[in-house]
């Protein structure tokens, strides 16, 4: 029996694929970067090279999009759903801050392409 060895980028992304075969008609809302209504895939890698974070989507109308979004190592990528009330999620990370007991939201509008902070 030969064993499959896959990059990280990979398992993530099949991660994805399980997860909206599993769920789709509950997680079409929650993961619709492109406002049909339908699921689009998303996977978020940290570039080392640019310190950044890149989001590679798979959107079901509008095609790939690769968007960079978060800027710090310690930056979480959210995926929890439509920030601006446009039909589409929006990209977000969270970020802790050294000596801040709060944690903060920075979320790109996918309606404006502005960006909310929120504590």
């Amino acid at each position: 029996m030969e064993i499959i060895k896959l990059g990280k980028f990979a398992f993530w992304l099949m991660i994805c694929l399980l997860g909206a075969t599993i769920c789709g008609k509950a997680a079409h809302v929650a993961l619709d970067y492109d406002g049909d209504r339908r699921t689009d895939l998303a996977v978020v890698r940290y570039d080392q090279n640019t310190t950044s974070f890149v989001w590679y989507i798979l959107q079901s109308r509008d095609g790939f999009r690769a968007n960079v979004w978060g800027l710090q190592s310690n930056d979480r990528p959210r995926f929890e759903g439509d920030y601006d009330g446009d039909g589409k999620t929006d990209l977000a990370v969270t970020r802790l801050m050294p000596n801040d007991p709060y944690l903060y939201w920075y979320i790109l509008n996918s309606s404006d392409g502005t960006m909310t902070v929120m504590q």
